[in-house]
């Protein structure tokens, strides 16, 4: 077993030789930009193999960097296998950072002028909708103050 070192966040694991920097990655619970699926066609898994000994095609993968860039130790997490133990530095441009959903979002307010008087509507598209029969003409509204709107209002 061979034990791979990420910086910065200095987690190790342990991976048999001739496993990808990849798998390492991926074993470590890192999650960096592998937009190709790991064929080596996108260059968006860029690493720095800062100490040990590795297996990469510079031939056929050296197109991504300059030969400044191959002297320092860059390589395709997706293409290099670990031959020794290694320290492997991780750059924030290939780090994919956790992402959220947005869940809550902002309502905005419209007001209108509508036959029965002023009427101000905030949107909120998470709200199911209000029967139309509460505001004639309007899917999903209602006549209170701060009525909630789902789906776009058509008013004559």
């Amino acid at each position: 077993m061979r034990t791979v070192t990420f910086i910065p966040s200095y987690r190790k694991i342990e991976v048999e030789p001739g496993s990808t920097i990849l798998d390492a990655v991926q074993r470590a619970g890192l999650n960096i930009n592998v937009v190709c699926g790991g064929l080596g066609k996108c260059g968006k898994c860029i690493v720095h193999v800062q100490s040990g000994k590795t297996n990469f095609d510079r031939e056929k993968f050296g197109r991504f960097f300059t030969e400044d860039e191959l002297a320092l130790g860059s390589c395709l997490a997706c293409q290099t296998t670990v031959e020794s133990d290694l320290q492997v530095f991780i750059p924030e441009s290939t780090l994919i950072q956790e992402q959220k959903i947005l869940v809550d979002g902002q309502e905005t307010a419209i007001e209108f002028h509508h036959r029965s008087g002023n009427i101000m509507l905030n949107f909120n598209p998470q709200l199911s909708p209000i029967p139309p029969r509460i505001f004639p003409g309007c899917s999903g509204a209602s006549r209170k103050p701060e009525a909630r709107l789902q789906k776009k209002c058509m008013l004559r």
